[in-house]
């Protein structure tokens, strides 16, 4: 204890030798030689990103299942020559799971502060597993209503765990990214998430030629598996965030965290620049004590908080749930199931694109300029869904 509290003190003195020592902490370098200088960091940071994955996997996956023959007829009901699952339960299943996401995202904080990300993203992955076995094992109850209430609970079980994925992938790449690399590595996040949509977009494509038969969705529920097993994986083998060491106080802990994550002779540089960091938050905590969550609603705190609602709410006003349950809308329309996930893949891979598109229009356009044009074009859209649901012909389904 005597050695740690003495290399704080060394430690803290030598900050003003931060910018010659550190070399991973400077922004003027170009993005070709971050990259090359942080290999390890790369590497570590495409693992953790696997709970982005996970998390566009499944909610797409359970979503996407409701176009499989076989599932609407073992939880839905029949109206005519098919089958439909009643409003009330698909509401409830959307909202549930959106229950469950927010459920994760509050108990993670606390979690992922006081256990360390690694332990967050075990147990997060942990959780998506039980989960997926719930809802695996769904179809067993001989009544019906049994049958979607255990698939509820599984769709809000799955939630708290995809929460605690992601929001541990987002805060641990945001804690060992360099600064160059920080910003490009967070924005991979939303495009693995859509390419785990895709994934599972044409996982459940793949079993609509098995028909009615029972394997044709749990094979669906059992590839989710997998997205969970690379997550536990990935929590093991990656090193715990030395930003969460140093704050619990685990120097050496720390020391050897880094050292996995860069070369040895940039490590001391690396955790004095870190703790220097570290040591301004803390100041910073230290003058804004007195302040209280009423500060949020008051004066110029006000607009921001409105800002960041605005931004945090704004996918759901666009319809991204509706988006997550497209296909089987689309078979209430008329539409067969092959049809309606063909167009959902074709919906997600023009998402990559434009996703990819969105890196340029960020830094030229600006994000309000990017943000407040695509929701114009957005509304223009749906009300054209809209209008297009009031004809009943096949044209104004296609």
């Amino acid at each position: 204890m005597a050695s740690d509290e003495k290399r704080n003190v060394e430690l803290v003195e030598d900050i003003e030798n931060i910018d010659s020592l550190d070399p991973h902490s400077s922004t003027t370098i170009t993005y070709w030689t971050s990259v090359k200088q942080n290999p390890k960091v790369l590497l570590y940071t495409g693992l953790m990103t696997s709970g982005a994955m996970a998390f566009g996997f499944d909610i797409i996956i359970v979503g996407v299942i409701t176009a499989v023959p076989a599932f609407l007829e073992k939880f839905g009901e029949p109206l005519g020559p098919t089958y439909i699952v009643p409003s009330l339960w698909l509401s409830l299943w959307n909202a549930f799971m959106q229950i469950g996401f927010m459920v994760g995202a509050v108990i993670n904080g606390s979690l992922s502060d006081k256990f360390g990300r690694k332990v967050s993203m075990v147990l997060g992955s942990t959780i998506a597993s039980l989960a997926v076995m719930i809802i695996y094992l769904s179809d067993k109850p001989s009544d019906v209503d049994h049958r979607r209430g255990l698939f509820l609970v599984g769709k809000t079980i799955i939630g708290v765990g995809l929460s605690m994925m992601m929001s541990t992938s987002v805060t641990y790449v945001s804690e060992i990214a360099p600064p160059r690399l920080r910003g490009p590595l967070l924005s991979l996040f939303q495009f693995l998430l859509i390419l785990g949509q895709l994934v599972a977009a044409g996982a459940a494509n793949s079993q609509l030629s098995i028909g009615f038969k029972p394997e044709s969705y749990r094979i669906c529920f059992a590839t989710q598996w997998a997205c969970s097993g690379l997550a536990f994986l990935a929590a093991i083998i990656v090193p715990e965030s030395p930003a969460f060491l140093l704050r619990r106080g685990k120097v050496e802990a720390a020391r050897k965290s880094i050292a996995r994550l860069h070369e040895p002779e940039s490590v001391e540089g690396s955790i004095i620049a870190l703790m220097s960091t570290l040591e301004h938050e803390k100041q910073m905590q230290s003058q804004s004590e007195d302040s209280s969550y009423i500060e949020c609603f008051k004066g110029s705190n006000w607009r921001r908080t409105r800002i960041v609602i605005y931004a945090s709410i704004i996918q759901q006003f666009l319809g991204v749930t509706f988006v997550a349950n497209g296909t089987y809308f689309m078979i209430i329309g008329g539409l067969s199931p092959m049809n309606t996930i063909m167009i959902l893949e074709i919906c997600l891979g023009l998402a990559l694109v434009a996703n990819l598109c969105s890196w340029v229009l960020a830094s030229t356009l600006g994000r309000r300029r990017t943000f407040f044009t695509n929701s114009f074009f957005l509304s223009v859209i749906w009300l054209s869904v809209g209008i297009a649901g009031c004809y009943s012909n096949k044209a104004a389904l296609w």
